[in-house]
C-alpha cells in the first residue's frame, strides 16, 4: 500500500505530458501537413490545374461583377460655353460579370528554379450573365451625357504636338504647295496676264463659243470662278488640266471635279466648254506652259510635249527661288519667295531664302541643296500624296522622328550618314532651317512656352485650330451648298406640282413613257416623302443620267436606256417643269449666276451669314407648315440625318442672344476665303490675335465690330462639326462596347503626313474593352505578361515579373514608324506612361501570400490605372466562416507632389487624391476613389450632385478580406473614379472658368466609376477551404484538449501533493481521529494505537 501515492502520481504526471505534448505536437504535424498543402495549392506550377488559378470562374467559380455607375451632365452646353458648375446625376446598377483566363501559357525556369515564372495573355471579357442584378430600372439603352473621350483625347493630343509631328505637316504642305500649286499658279498667271481685260476674253474665248455678253461678263467677274483674276481663275486651269488627254481637251461622259463646279455654276454646255478649253484661251495656256518649259530647262512629263513637271518647278524655287525671282515671258520679278505673293504662308518656304534672309549663307558659304537634294529629301507618292518608302525621305514619321532626336542630340555626322547629305554642315543647316519651319511657318513664331504653353494650355493650340478648323469650315460649306438647294428645290418642286399644278407623278411618267407609271408606286420613288423620294427624281436631271444618281435610278427603276433618255430629254414633262421650277426658285432669291439653277455655294454662304433661304421661304412652304426660321437644321429631318444641329453662324448668333442681325454680303465674302477663315495659317492667326487680345486686327481683318462673335462660332464648329462635339448622349450599350468615334477614324484615315495616324483604333474608347481570342494571334508572344508562380519567392506569389513583355510599368499599343518597303509599318510597343521606367511590382489580386499577419506588405498592381498600391491593415473580419485581415487601399499612392516630392515621376501635380491618368488614357482624366473620398475637399465644391443622398463616400472604400494561411482573397471591392479635367483653353476658353476664378482651382468633373466586386459562394469555400479550416479545427480542438486537459491532471497532481503535505503537518501538531479530521482507521498492535492514514504514506505513527 506504501506505495500508491507514487501510482497516482505517476500517472497524473505522465497523463499531464501526454496531454500536453498532444496540444503541442500535434498541431505542429497539421500545421506542417497544412502548410506544404497551402503552398502546393498556392504555386502555380501545376499545368493541370490551370483552371484552379488561371481561371475565373474556373474551378473555383469566383464571381467578379462589374458595376458601373455614370454621371450625367445635366447642363452640358453651359459648362462647355458659359463656364457654368458641372450639374450631374449619379445613374447606376449597370452589372456585369467578368470572365479571365490565362491563354497561351507557358512556363519557363529562373536562376536554377524549374517553373518559375508563368508567361500568358490575359484574356478577359465581361457579358451579362444571371449572377448580375440590375437595380433602378436600369437598361442597356439608357442616354447618358457625358464628354467624349474620343474628342477629349484627340484636342488634347492635337494641342500637344510635338515639333517633329510639327515639322512633318509644315514641311509636307510646303513641299505639296510647290509641287503642285506653285506651278497652277504660275502658269495661271501667265495666262491672265496675257487675257487683261474683259473686252479681250469676250471677243476671243466667249463669243466664239457662242456665249453671250452678259453670260460673259458674269464668267468675268465671278467672285468664286472669275477669269478676270488670276487666283479665280485657278478653277479654269484645274478644269482644262483634268481633262486632257494627250494635249487636248475632251469632255468627260461623267462630269465631275472642276468642272463640274464650273457646269454647276455657269450653266454652260458641253460646246462651249468644250470651245473654251480648245479655243484661244487654250492655246495662250499652252504658251505659257512651253514658256515654262523651256525658261526653266525642264524635262517633259508627257510623251512629245514640252510641259515641265511641277514639282521640278518647286524644287526650282526651293533651292534658288528661280520661279519668282526669273518668271518666263519677260514677267518682273516677285521677290525671292512665295511668301511675298501668299497671305497665307509664314516663314521660310525655300532653304534658299532661308539662308539668304538669316545669314546662313554668310556662316556655311560652302553648302548649297541641289534638285537631287530635294526630291530626295522630300520624297512621296505624288499621285495619292501619301508617304511612300525611302532611304532618305524626310516625308515620313519615323525619318522625321529620327532626324530630330538626332538634330536634339548634336550628332550630326550620323544625320548626315542617315540622310545622304553632302557635308556635317548640310546636316547643320538642314537642321536649322527645319527648326525654322517649326516656328516660325507652324507656329508662326509663338515659341515662348512661359507665354503660349503657360498651365500647359497646349503650344500646338492655335496651329491645332487653324488646320482642324478650316477643313471643317470648308466641308461644312460645301456640304451646306449640296444640302440646301436640293431639299429647297424637293420641298418646293413637290408643293409645286402636287397642290398647285396638280400634277402627279403618274401623269409626267405617263406622257413620256405611256405604260411605265407604276414605277412611280415604288416605295423609294413616291413623292409623298417630299425631300429623299423627290431627290432621286431631281439629280439624275442635275447631274446627268450617266452619272451616278442616273445610274442609281435605272437600277430603282429597271428602266432602259432608252426609257431614261426619253425621261430625262430636255422636251419631256419632267424636265421642262423641273427646269421651269428651277428658274422660279432662281429669282425667288434673286441668285445672280448664270446657271440653271441657284449655285449651292452662293447660297450657302448666305443662309450661314444671315439665314438668308430658310428665313425667305416661298409662300407655297406654309402648305406643309414650313415656316421661316434661322437654320436649315430645324427645316428638314433629312438634314437633321446629315448635321449633328445647326451650323450657320446666323441660328449661332440668335441662339445665344449676340445679336439679331445677320452679316453683310461684304462681311461673308470676306470671312468666306482662304485668306480668312478657309485658310489654316490665316485661322490659326484669328486665335492668335484672340490670346494676344489683339481685337483692334480682329475687327480690321474680319470687317466686324463683333469678331469675337465669329470666333465663337469657329470654336462652335471645330466642336460640332470636327469633334462630333465634346459632350454627346450615348446608350450604356455604346458607352461600354460598341462606341465607335467617327473623329478617331477620320485621325485613322488623314494622311499620316498631315498628322493622321493609321494605328488609332475608333473604337478604344470602349469602356468594357472586350476583345476576342483571336486577336491574341496577333500579338507576338513576347508581349504576355509574367507571373511568379511561387516556386522561388512565395513571398512574392502571383507577383509581376513582367507586364506585356517588360519588367516596368507600360501599356502595350500600336504605333506607326513610317512606312516601309512593303507597306505602313504599324507595330506593337511597350509605352511608357510615366516620367521614368517604374519597375512593375505587385500581386494581380487573384491570390496574395500565404501566411499572413497584420503586418504583412500587402502590395497589388492596379493595371487599369498603371500604378501599384498597397495595402493597410484595418481590422479582423469574420466572413464565410474564417478570420480574414481585411486591407483597405493606402492613401499613400494619392498624395501629391506637394506631399511626397517622389509623386513627380507620375505626374502627381493635381490635388490630393487625383493620380493623373492623363498619358495611361490618351486623354485628360484623373482618378480618385468615389465622389473624392480622401481627396482635397475643395474638390466637392467644384461639381453639383443632383443626388445628395449618394455622396456618402466612406461607402466607396477599396479593400479586400484575405484568408490569413492561404492568402486567398475571399472579398474585394475596387473602386476608382474616372474625372476629366476641365481648364479653359485656346478651343474652350470658358471651360471651368467660374471655379477656377472662385476657388482657383481646374475642375474635375466626375464621369464614371466602376466598383469591381469579387467573391467566392459559401459552397465552394468549403470545398476549398474545407480542409484549411478542418485543419485549423483540428489543430484547435488538440490545443484545447490537450492543453486544457494537460493542465487539469497537473492541477490535480499539485493537489494531490499539496493534501498529503497538509495532512503530514496536521498529525505533527496532534491530529485525532475523534475530532472527525481524519478519514484512517484505529488500530490496535502490541498494546499501541496506531493510525494508518494513507495520505501519510501508509506511515505508522504512534501516539
Amino acid at each position: 500500500m506504501g506505495k500508491k501515492p507514487w501510482v497516482i502520481g505517476g500517472i497524473l504526471s505522465c497523463c499531464g505530458i501526454i496531454m500536453i505534448l498532444i496540444g503541442a505536437v500535434i498541431p505542429i504535424f497539421v500545421k506542417s501537413a497544412m502548410r506544404e498543402g497551402i503552398i502546393a495549392g498556392t504555386v502555380l506550377t501545376d499545368e493541370s490545374e490551370w483552371k484552379l488559378w488561371g481561371q475565373i470562374p474556373g474551378k473555383t467559380k469566383d464571381i467578379i461583377i462589374h458595376e458601373y455607375h455614370f454621371y450625367n451632365v445635366e447642363n452640358p452646353d453651359e459648362v462647355l460655353y458659359q463656364g457654368a458648375v458641372p450639374i450631374i446625376t449619379d445613374m447606376n446598377g449597370y452589372t456585369y460579370q467578368e470572365f479571365d483566363d490565362f491563354i497561351m501559357k507557358e512556363h519557363t525556369d529562373y536562376k536554377g528554379t524549374d517553373k518559375a515564372w508563368i508567361h500568358y495573355f490575359l484574356y478577359m471579357r465581361v457579358d451579362n450573365s444571371p449572377h448580375c442584378v440590375w437595380r433602378n430600372n436600369t437598361h442597356p439603352s439608357d442616354k447618358i451625357m457625358q464628354i467624349s473621350l474620343g474628342s477629349l483625347g484627340a484636342w488634347y493630343g492635337m494641342k500637344t504636338t510635338p515639333p517633329e509631328s510639327l515639322a512633318l505637316a509644315a514641311i509636307f504642305q510646303l513641299v505639296e504647295g510647290l509641287n503642285t500649286a506653285l506651278a497652277l499658279g504660275a502658269y495661271t498667271q501667265g495666262v491672265a496676264s496675257l487675257f487683261p481685260s474683259y473686252n479681250g476674253a469676250q471677243n476671243y474665248i466667249f463669243k466664239p463659243a457662242g456665249i453671250s455678253p452678259e453670260v460673259g461678263k458674269q464668267i468675268w467677274e465671278d467672285k468664286y470662278f472669275g477669269m478676270g483674276n488670276w487666283v479665280t481663275m485657278q478653277t479654269w486651269v484645274m478644269a482644262l488640266q483634268e481633262n486632257m488627254v494627250d494635249g487636248n481637251f475632251v469632255f468627260p461622259q461623267v462630269i465631275s471635279g472642276s468642272l463640274y463646279v464650273l457646269w454647276q455654276n455657269f450653266g454652260l454646255s458641253q460646246s462651249q466648254f468644250t470651245s473654251i478649253f480648245s479655243g484661244q484661251w487654250k492655246k495662250v495656256y499652252d504658251i505659257v506652259v512651253i514658256a515654262f518649259y523651256n525658261n526653266y530647262l525642264c524635262e517633259s512629263i508627257v510623251e512629245n510635249g514640252y510641259v515641265c513637271d511641277p514639282a521640278y518647278l518647286g524644287a526650282l524655287q526651293w533651292t534658288n527661288s528661280l520661279v519668282t525671282m526669273e518668271p518666263p515671258l519677260g514677267a518682273p520679278s516677285q521677290g525671292p519667295s512665295i511668301v511675298s505673293a501668299n497671305s497665307s504662308t509664314f516663314g521660310f518656304p525655300e532653304i534658299s531664302y532661308f539662308m539668304n534672309y538669316t545669314g546662313t549663307y554668310d556662316k556655311y558659304p560652302d553648302v548649297s541643296f541641289t534638285v537631287d537634294d530635294y526630291f530626295q529629301l522630300f520624297y512621296y507618292d505624288r499621285i495619292t500624296g501619301w508617304p511612300k518608302w525611302s532611304n532618305y525621305t524626310l516625308l515620313d514619321v519615323g525619318h522625321m522622328s529620327l532626324f530630330f532626336a538626332e538634330g536634339r542630340a548634336g550628332n550630326f555626322e550620323q544625320m548626315r550618314k542617315d540622310f545622304n547629305l553632302k557635308s556635317v554642315d548640310h546636316a547643320r543647316v538642314l537642321w536649322d532651317y527645319i527648326n525654322e519651319i517649326v516656328s516660325l511657318t507652324a507656329l508662326q513664331g509663338r515659341t515662348d512656352q512661359s507665354i503660349y504653353n503657360v498651365e500647359n494650355r497646349g503650344i500646338a493650340s492655335e496651329a491645332s485650330l487653324g488646320t482642324v478648323g478650316s477643313q471643317a469650315i470648308y466641308q461644312l460649306w460645301t456640304s451646306l451648298g449640296e444640302l440646301i438647294p436640293l431639299n429647297i428645290t424637293c420641298a418646293y418642286d413637290y408643293i409645286r406640282l402636287t397642290f398647285e399644278l396638280n400634277l402627279t407623278c403618274e401623269i409626267i411618267v405617263g406622257d413620256a413613257l405611256p405604260g411605265q407609271e407604276n414605277i412611280c408606286n415604288i416605295p423609294m420613288l413616291q413623292w409623298g416623302n417630299y425631300t429623299a423620294t423627290m431627290a432621286l427624281w431631281i439629280l439624275p436631271y442635275w447631274n446627268g443620267i450617266s452619272s451616278e444618281y442616273g445610274m442609281l435610278f435605272q437600277q430603282i427603276t429597271g428602266l432602259s436606256d432608252e426609257d431614261m433618255e426619253a425621261l430625262y430629254s430636255p422636251e419631256s414633262p419632267l424636265v421642262t417643269n423641273l427646269t421651269s421650277l428651277d428658274f422660279e426658285l432662281k429669282d425667288h432669291y434673286n441668285c445672280t449666276n448664270s446657271g440653271l439653277r441657284c449655285f449651292g455655294w452662293d447660297l450657302a454662304a448666305k443662309q450661314w451669314g444671315r439665314g438668308y433661304v430658310t428665313e425667305n421661304l416661298p409662300s407655297c412652304f406654309k402648305i406643309l407648315e414650313l415656316y421661316n426660321t434661322s437654320s436649315i437644321y430645324y427645316l428638314f429631318k433629312d438634314v437633321q440625318q446629315v448635321l449633328v444641329t445647326y451650323p450657320e453662324y446666323y441660328a449661332y448668333v440668335l441662339k445665344w442672344n449676340l445679336t439679331s442681325e445677320g452679316l453683310t454680303d461684304e462681311q461673308i465674302d470676306n470671312a468666306l476665303t482662304f485668306d480668312k477663315l478657309l485658310g489654316a495659317s490665316t485661322l490659326q492667326n484669328f486665335f492668335i490675335m484672340d490670346f494676344e487680345q489683339n481685337y483692334t486686327g480682329m475687327k480690321e481683318v474680319y470687317m466686324m465690330d463683333n469678331p469675337l462673335d465669329l470666333l465663337n462660332w469657329v470654336r462652335y464648329c471645330i466642336d460640332k462639326f470636327a469633334f462630333g462635339g465634346m459632350f454627346r448622349a450615348k446608350t450604356v450599350e455604346t458607352i461600354l462596347w460598341t462606341d465607335y468615334d467617327p473623329f478617331l477614324a477620320q485621325i485613322k484615315a488623314t494622311n499620316p503626313l498631315l498628322g493622321g495616324q493609321p494605328n488609332v483604333n475608333p473604337a478604344q474608347i470602349q469602356l468594357g474593352q472586350n476583345v476576342t481570342r483571336e486577336q491574341f494571334e496577333y500579338i507576338p508572344l513576347k508581349y504576355r505578361h509574367a507571373l511568379n508562380t511561387g516556386a522561388r519567392d512565395l513571398d512574392e506569389v502571383r507577383w509581376y515579373r513582367l507586364y506585356n513583355g517588360a519588367p516596368f510599368i507600360n501599356i502595350l499599343q500600336e504605333q506607326y514608324f513610317g512606312e516601309s518597303p512593303w507597306g505602313s509599318l504599324i507595330e506593337w510597343v511597350n509605352f511608357n506612361p510615366w516620367a521614368e521606367y517604374v519597375q512593375v511590382s505587385g500581386g494581380d489580386t487573384w491570390n496574395f501570400q500565404p501566411f499572413l499577419d497584420k503586418d504583412s506588405d500587402i502590395i497589388f498592381f492596379l493595371d487599369q490605372a498603371s500604378l501599384v498600391f498597397n495595402g493597410k491593415y484595418i481590422d479582423e473580419t469574420e466572413y464565410r466562416g474564417f478570420t480574414c485581415l481585411r486591407f483597405a487601399l493606402d492613401n499613400s499612392a494619392l498624395q501629391n507632389a506637394t506631399q511626397n516630392p517622389a509623386q513627380a515621376v507620375f505626374y502627381q501635380f493635381a490635388p490630393s487624391g487625383l493620380v493623373n491618368q492623363t498619358s495611361v488614357m490618351g486623354a485628360p482624366l484623373f482618378g480618385s476613389k468615389p465622389y473624392f473620398l480622401d481627396c482635397d475637399p475643395m474638390l466637392q465644391n467644384l461639381v453639383v450632385y443632383t443626388r445628395p443622398e449618394l455622396n456618402v463616400p466612406s461607402e466607396y472604400e477599396s479593400y479586400l478580406n484575405l484568408e490569413p494561411n492561404t492568402g486567398a482573397c475571399f472579398y474585394i471591392t475596387e473602386q476608382l473614379q474616372y474625372n476629366a479635367e476641365l481648364k479653359p483653353d485656346a478651343l474652350y476658353p470658358n471651360l471651368g472658368k467660374l471655379s477656377l476664378e472662385k476657388y482657383g482651382y481646374k475642375t474635375y468633373m466626375p464621369m464614371f466609376f466602376m466598383m469591381k466586386t469579387e467573391e467566392y459562394d459559401q459552397h465552394i469555400v468549403d470545398k476549398y477551404w474545407g480542409d484549411i479550416k478542418m485543419a485549423l479545427l483540428i489543430i484547435q480542438l488538440c490545443e484545447i484538449i490537450g492543453y486544457t486537459t494537460g493542465a487539469l491532471l497537473f492541477a490535480a497532481l499539485g493537489l494531490y501533493v499539496l493534501k498529503l503535505k497538509i495532512n503530514a503537518r496536521r498529525r505533527e501538531k496532534g491530529w485525532t481521529p475523534d475530532n472527525g479530521e481524519m478519514n484512517g482507521k484505529l488500530i490496535e498492535s502490541n498494546g499501541k494505537t496506531e493510525h494508518k492514514d494513507p495520505w501519510m504514506n501508509g506511515k505508522l505513527i504512534e501516539e
